[in-house]
């Protein structure tokens, strides 16, 4: 095996374990309520920034011999920055914008039986990136903060995962 397959085996391995381990602890903060929103959207992005740093750190150190940590903390800003991004836009679809903007108005009639709603807010709310995920989920998935927690694992996966495999590929040229 020649040292460029084991770099990217490397380049990949850490890149996906990043993002399963600040995915799946935004998942259990969201899903078992220990934060509220607005401090998980604040907690998220730093945590997934700290252990960023230390699995480039891992890398750089496999693949050259040396840790440069200048760049490593510069760069990986790109990992905070996309993790504020997902968590602000999955916050601001959790508050009811709709009501602060055309004030309170009835839930729209359905042509089938409604469902009874455990939120009575729920449809003011704009909800286009966690419907991408609800919309996949079983029906017998009835906890709402299940489906929350889920949701910010799928979302906070990709952008971990995207720009820290990106960042490993410019950060482990020696």
């Amino acid at each position: 095996m020649d040292s460029s397959s084991t770099n990217e085996t490397s380049k990949f391995t850490i890149a996906i374990s990043t993002a399963i381990l600040v995915s799946i602890l935004a998942a259990v903060l969201v899903s078992y309520e220990f934060m509220t929103i607005p401090v998980v959207t604040a907690v998220i992005p730093v945590v997934a920034y700290v252990i960023s740093i230390a699995m480039s750190s891992l890398y750089q150190y496999i693949t050259c011999k040396r840790v440069d940590i200048s760049t490593i903390c510069i760069g990986d800003l790109g990992i905070l920055a996309t993790n504020l991004i997902a968590t602000v836009i999955l916050y601001l679809e959790s508050l009811p914008l709709l009501k602060y903007i055309y004030g309170d108005f009835p839930p729209p009639e359905t042509a089938i039986a409604p469902v009874p709603s455990t939120d009575p807010e729920k449809h003011y709310r704009i909800q286009f990136f966690s419907n991408i995920v609800k919309a996949a989920l079983p029906e017998s998935l009835t906890s709402e903060p299940m489906k929350t927690g889920i949701v910010y694992l799928y979302w906070i996966f990709w952008m971990t995962l995207v720009p820290h495999y990106t960042l490993l590929s410019l950060q482990g040229m020696c």
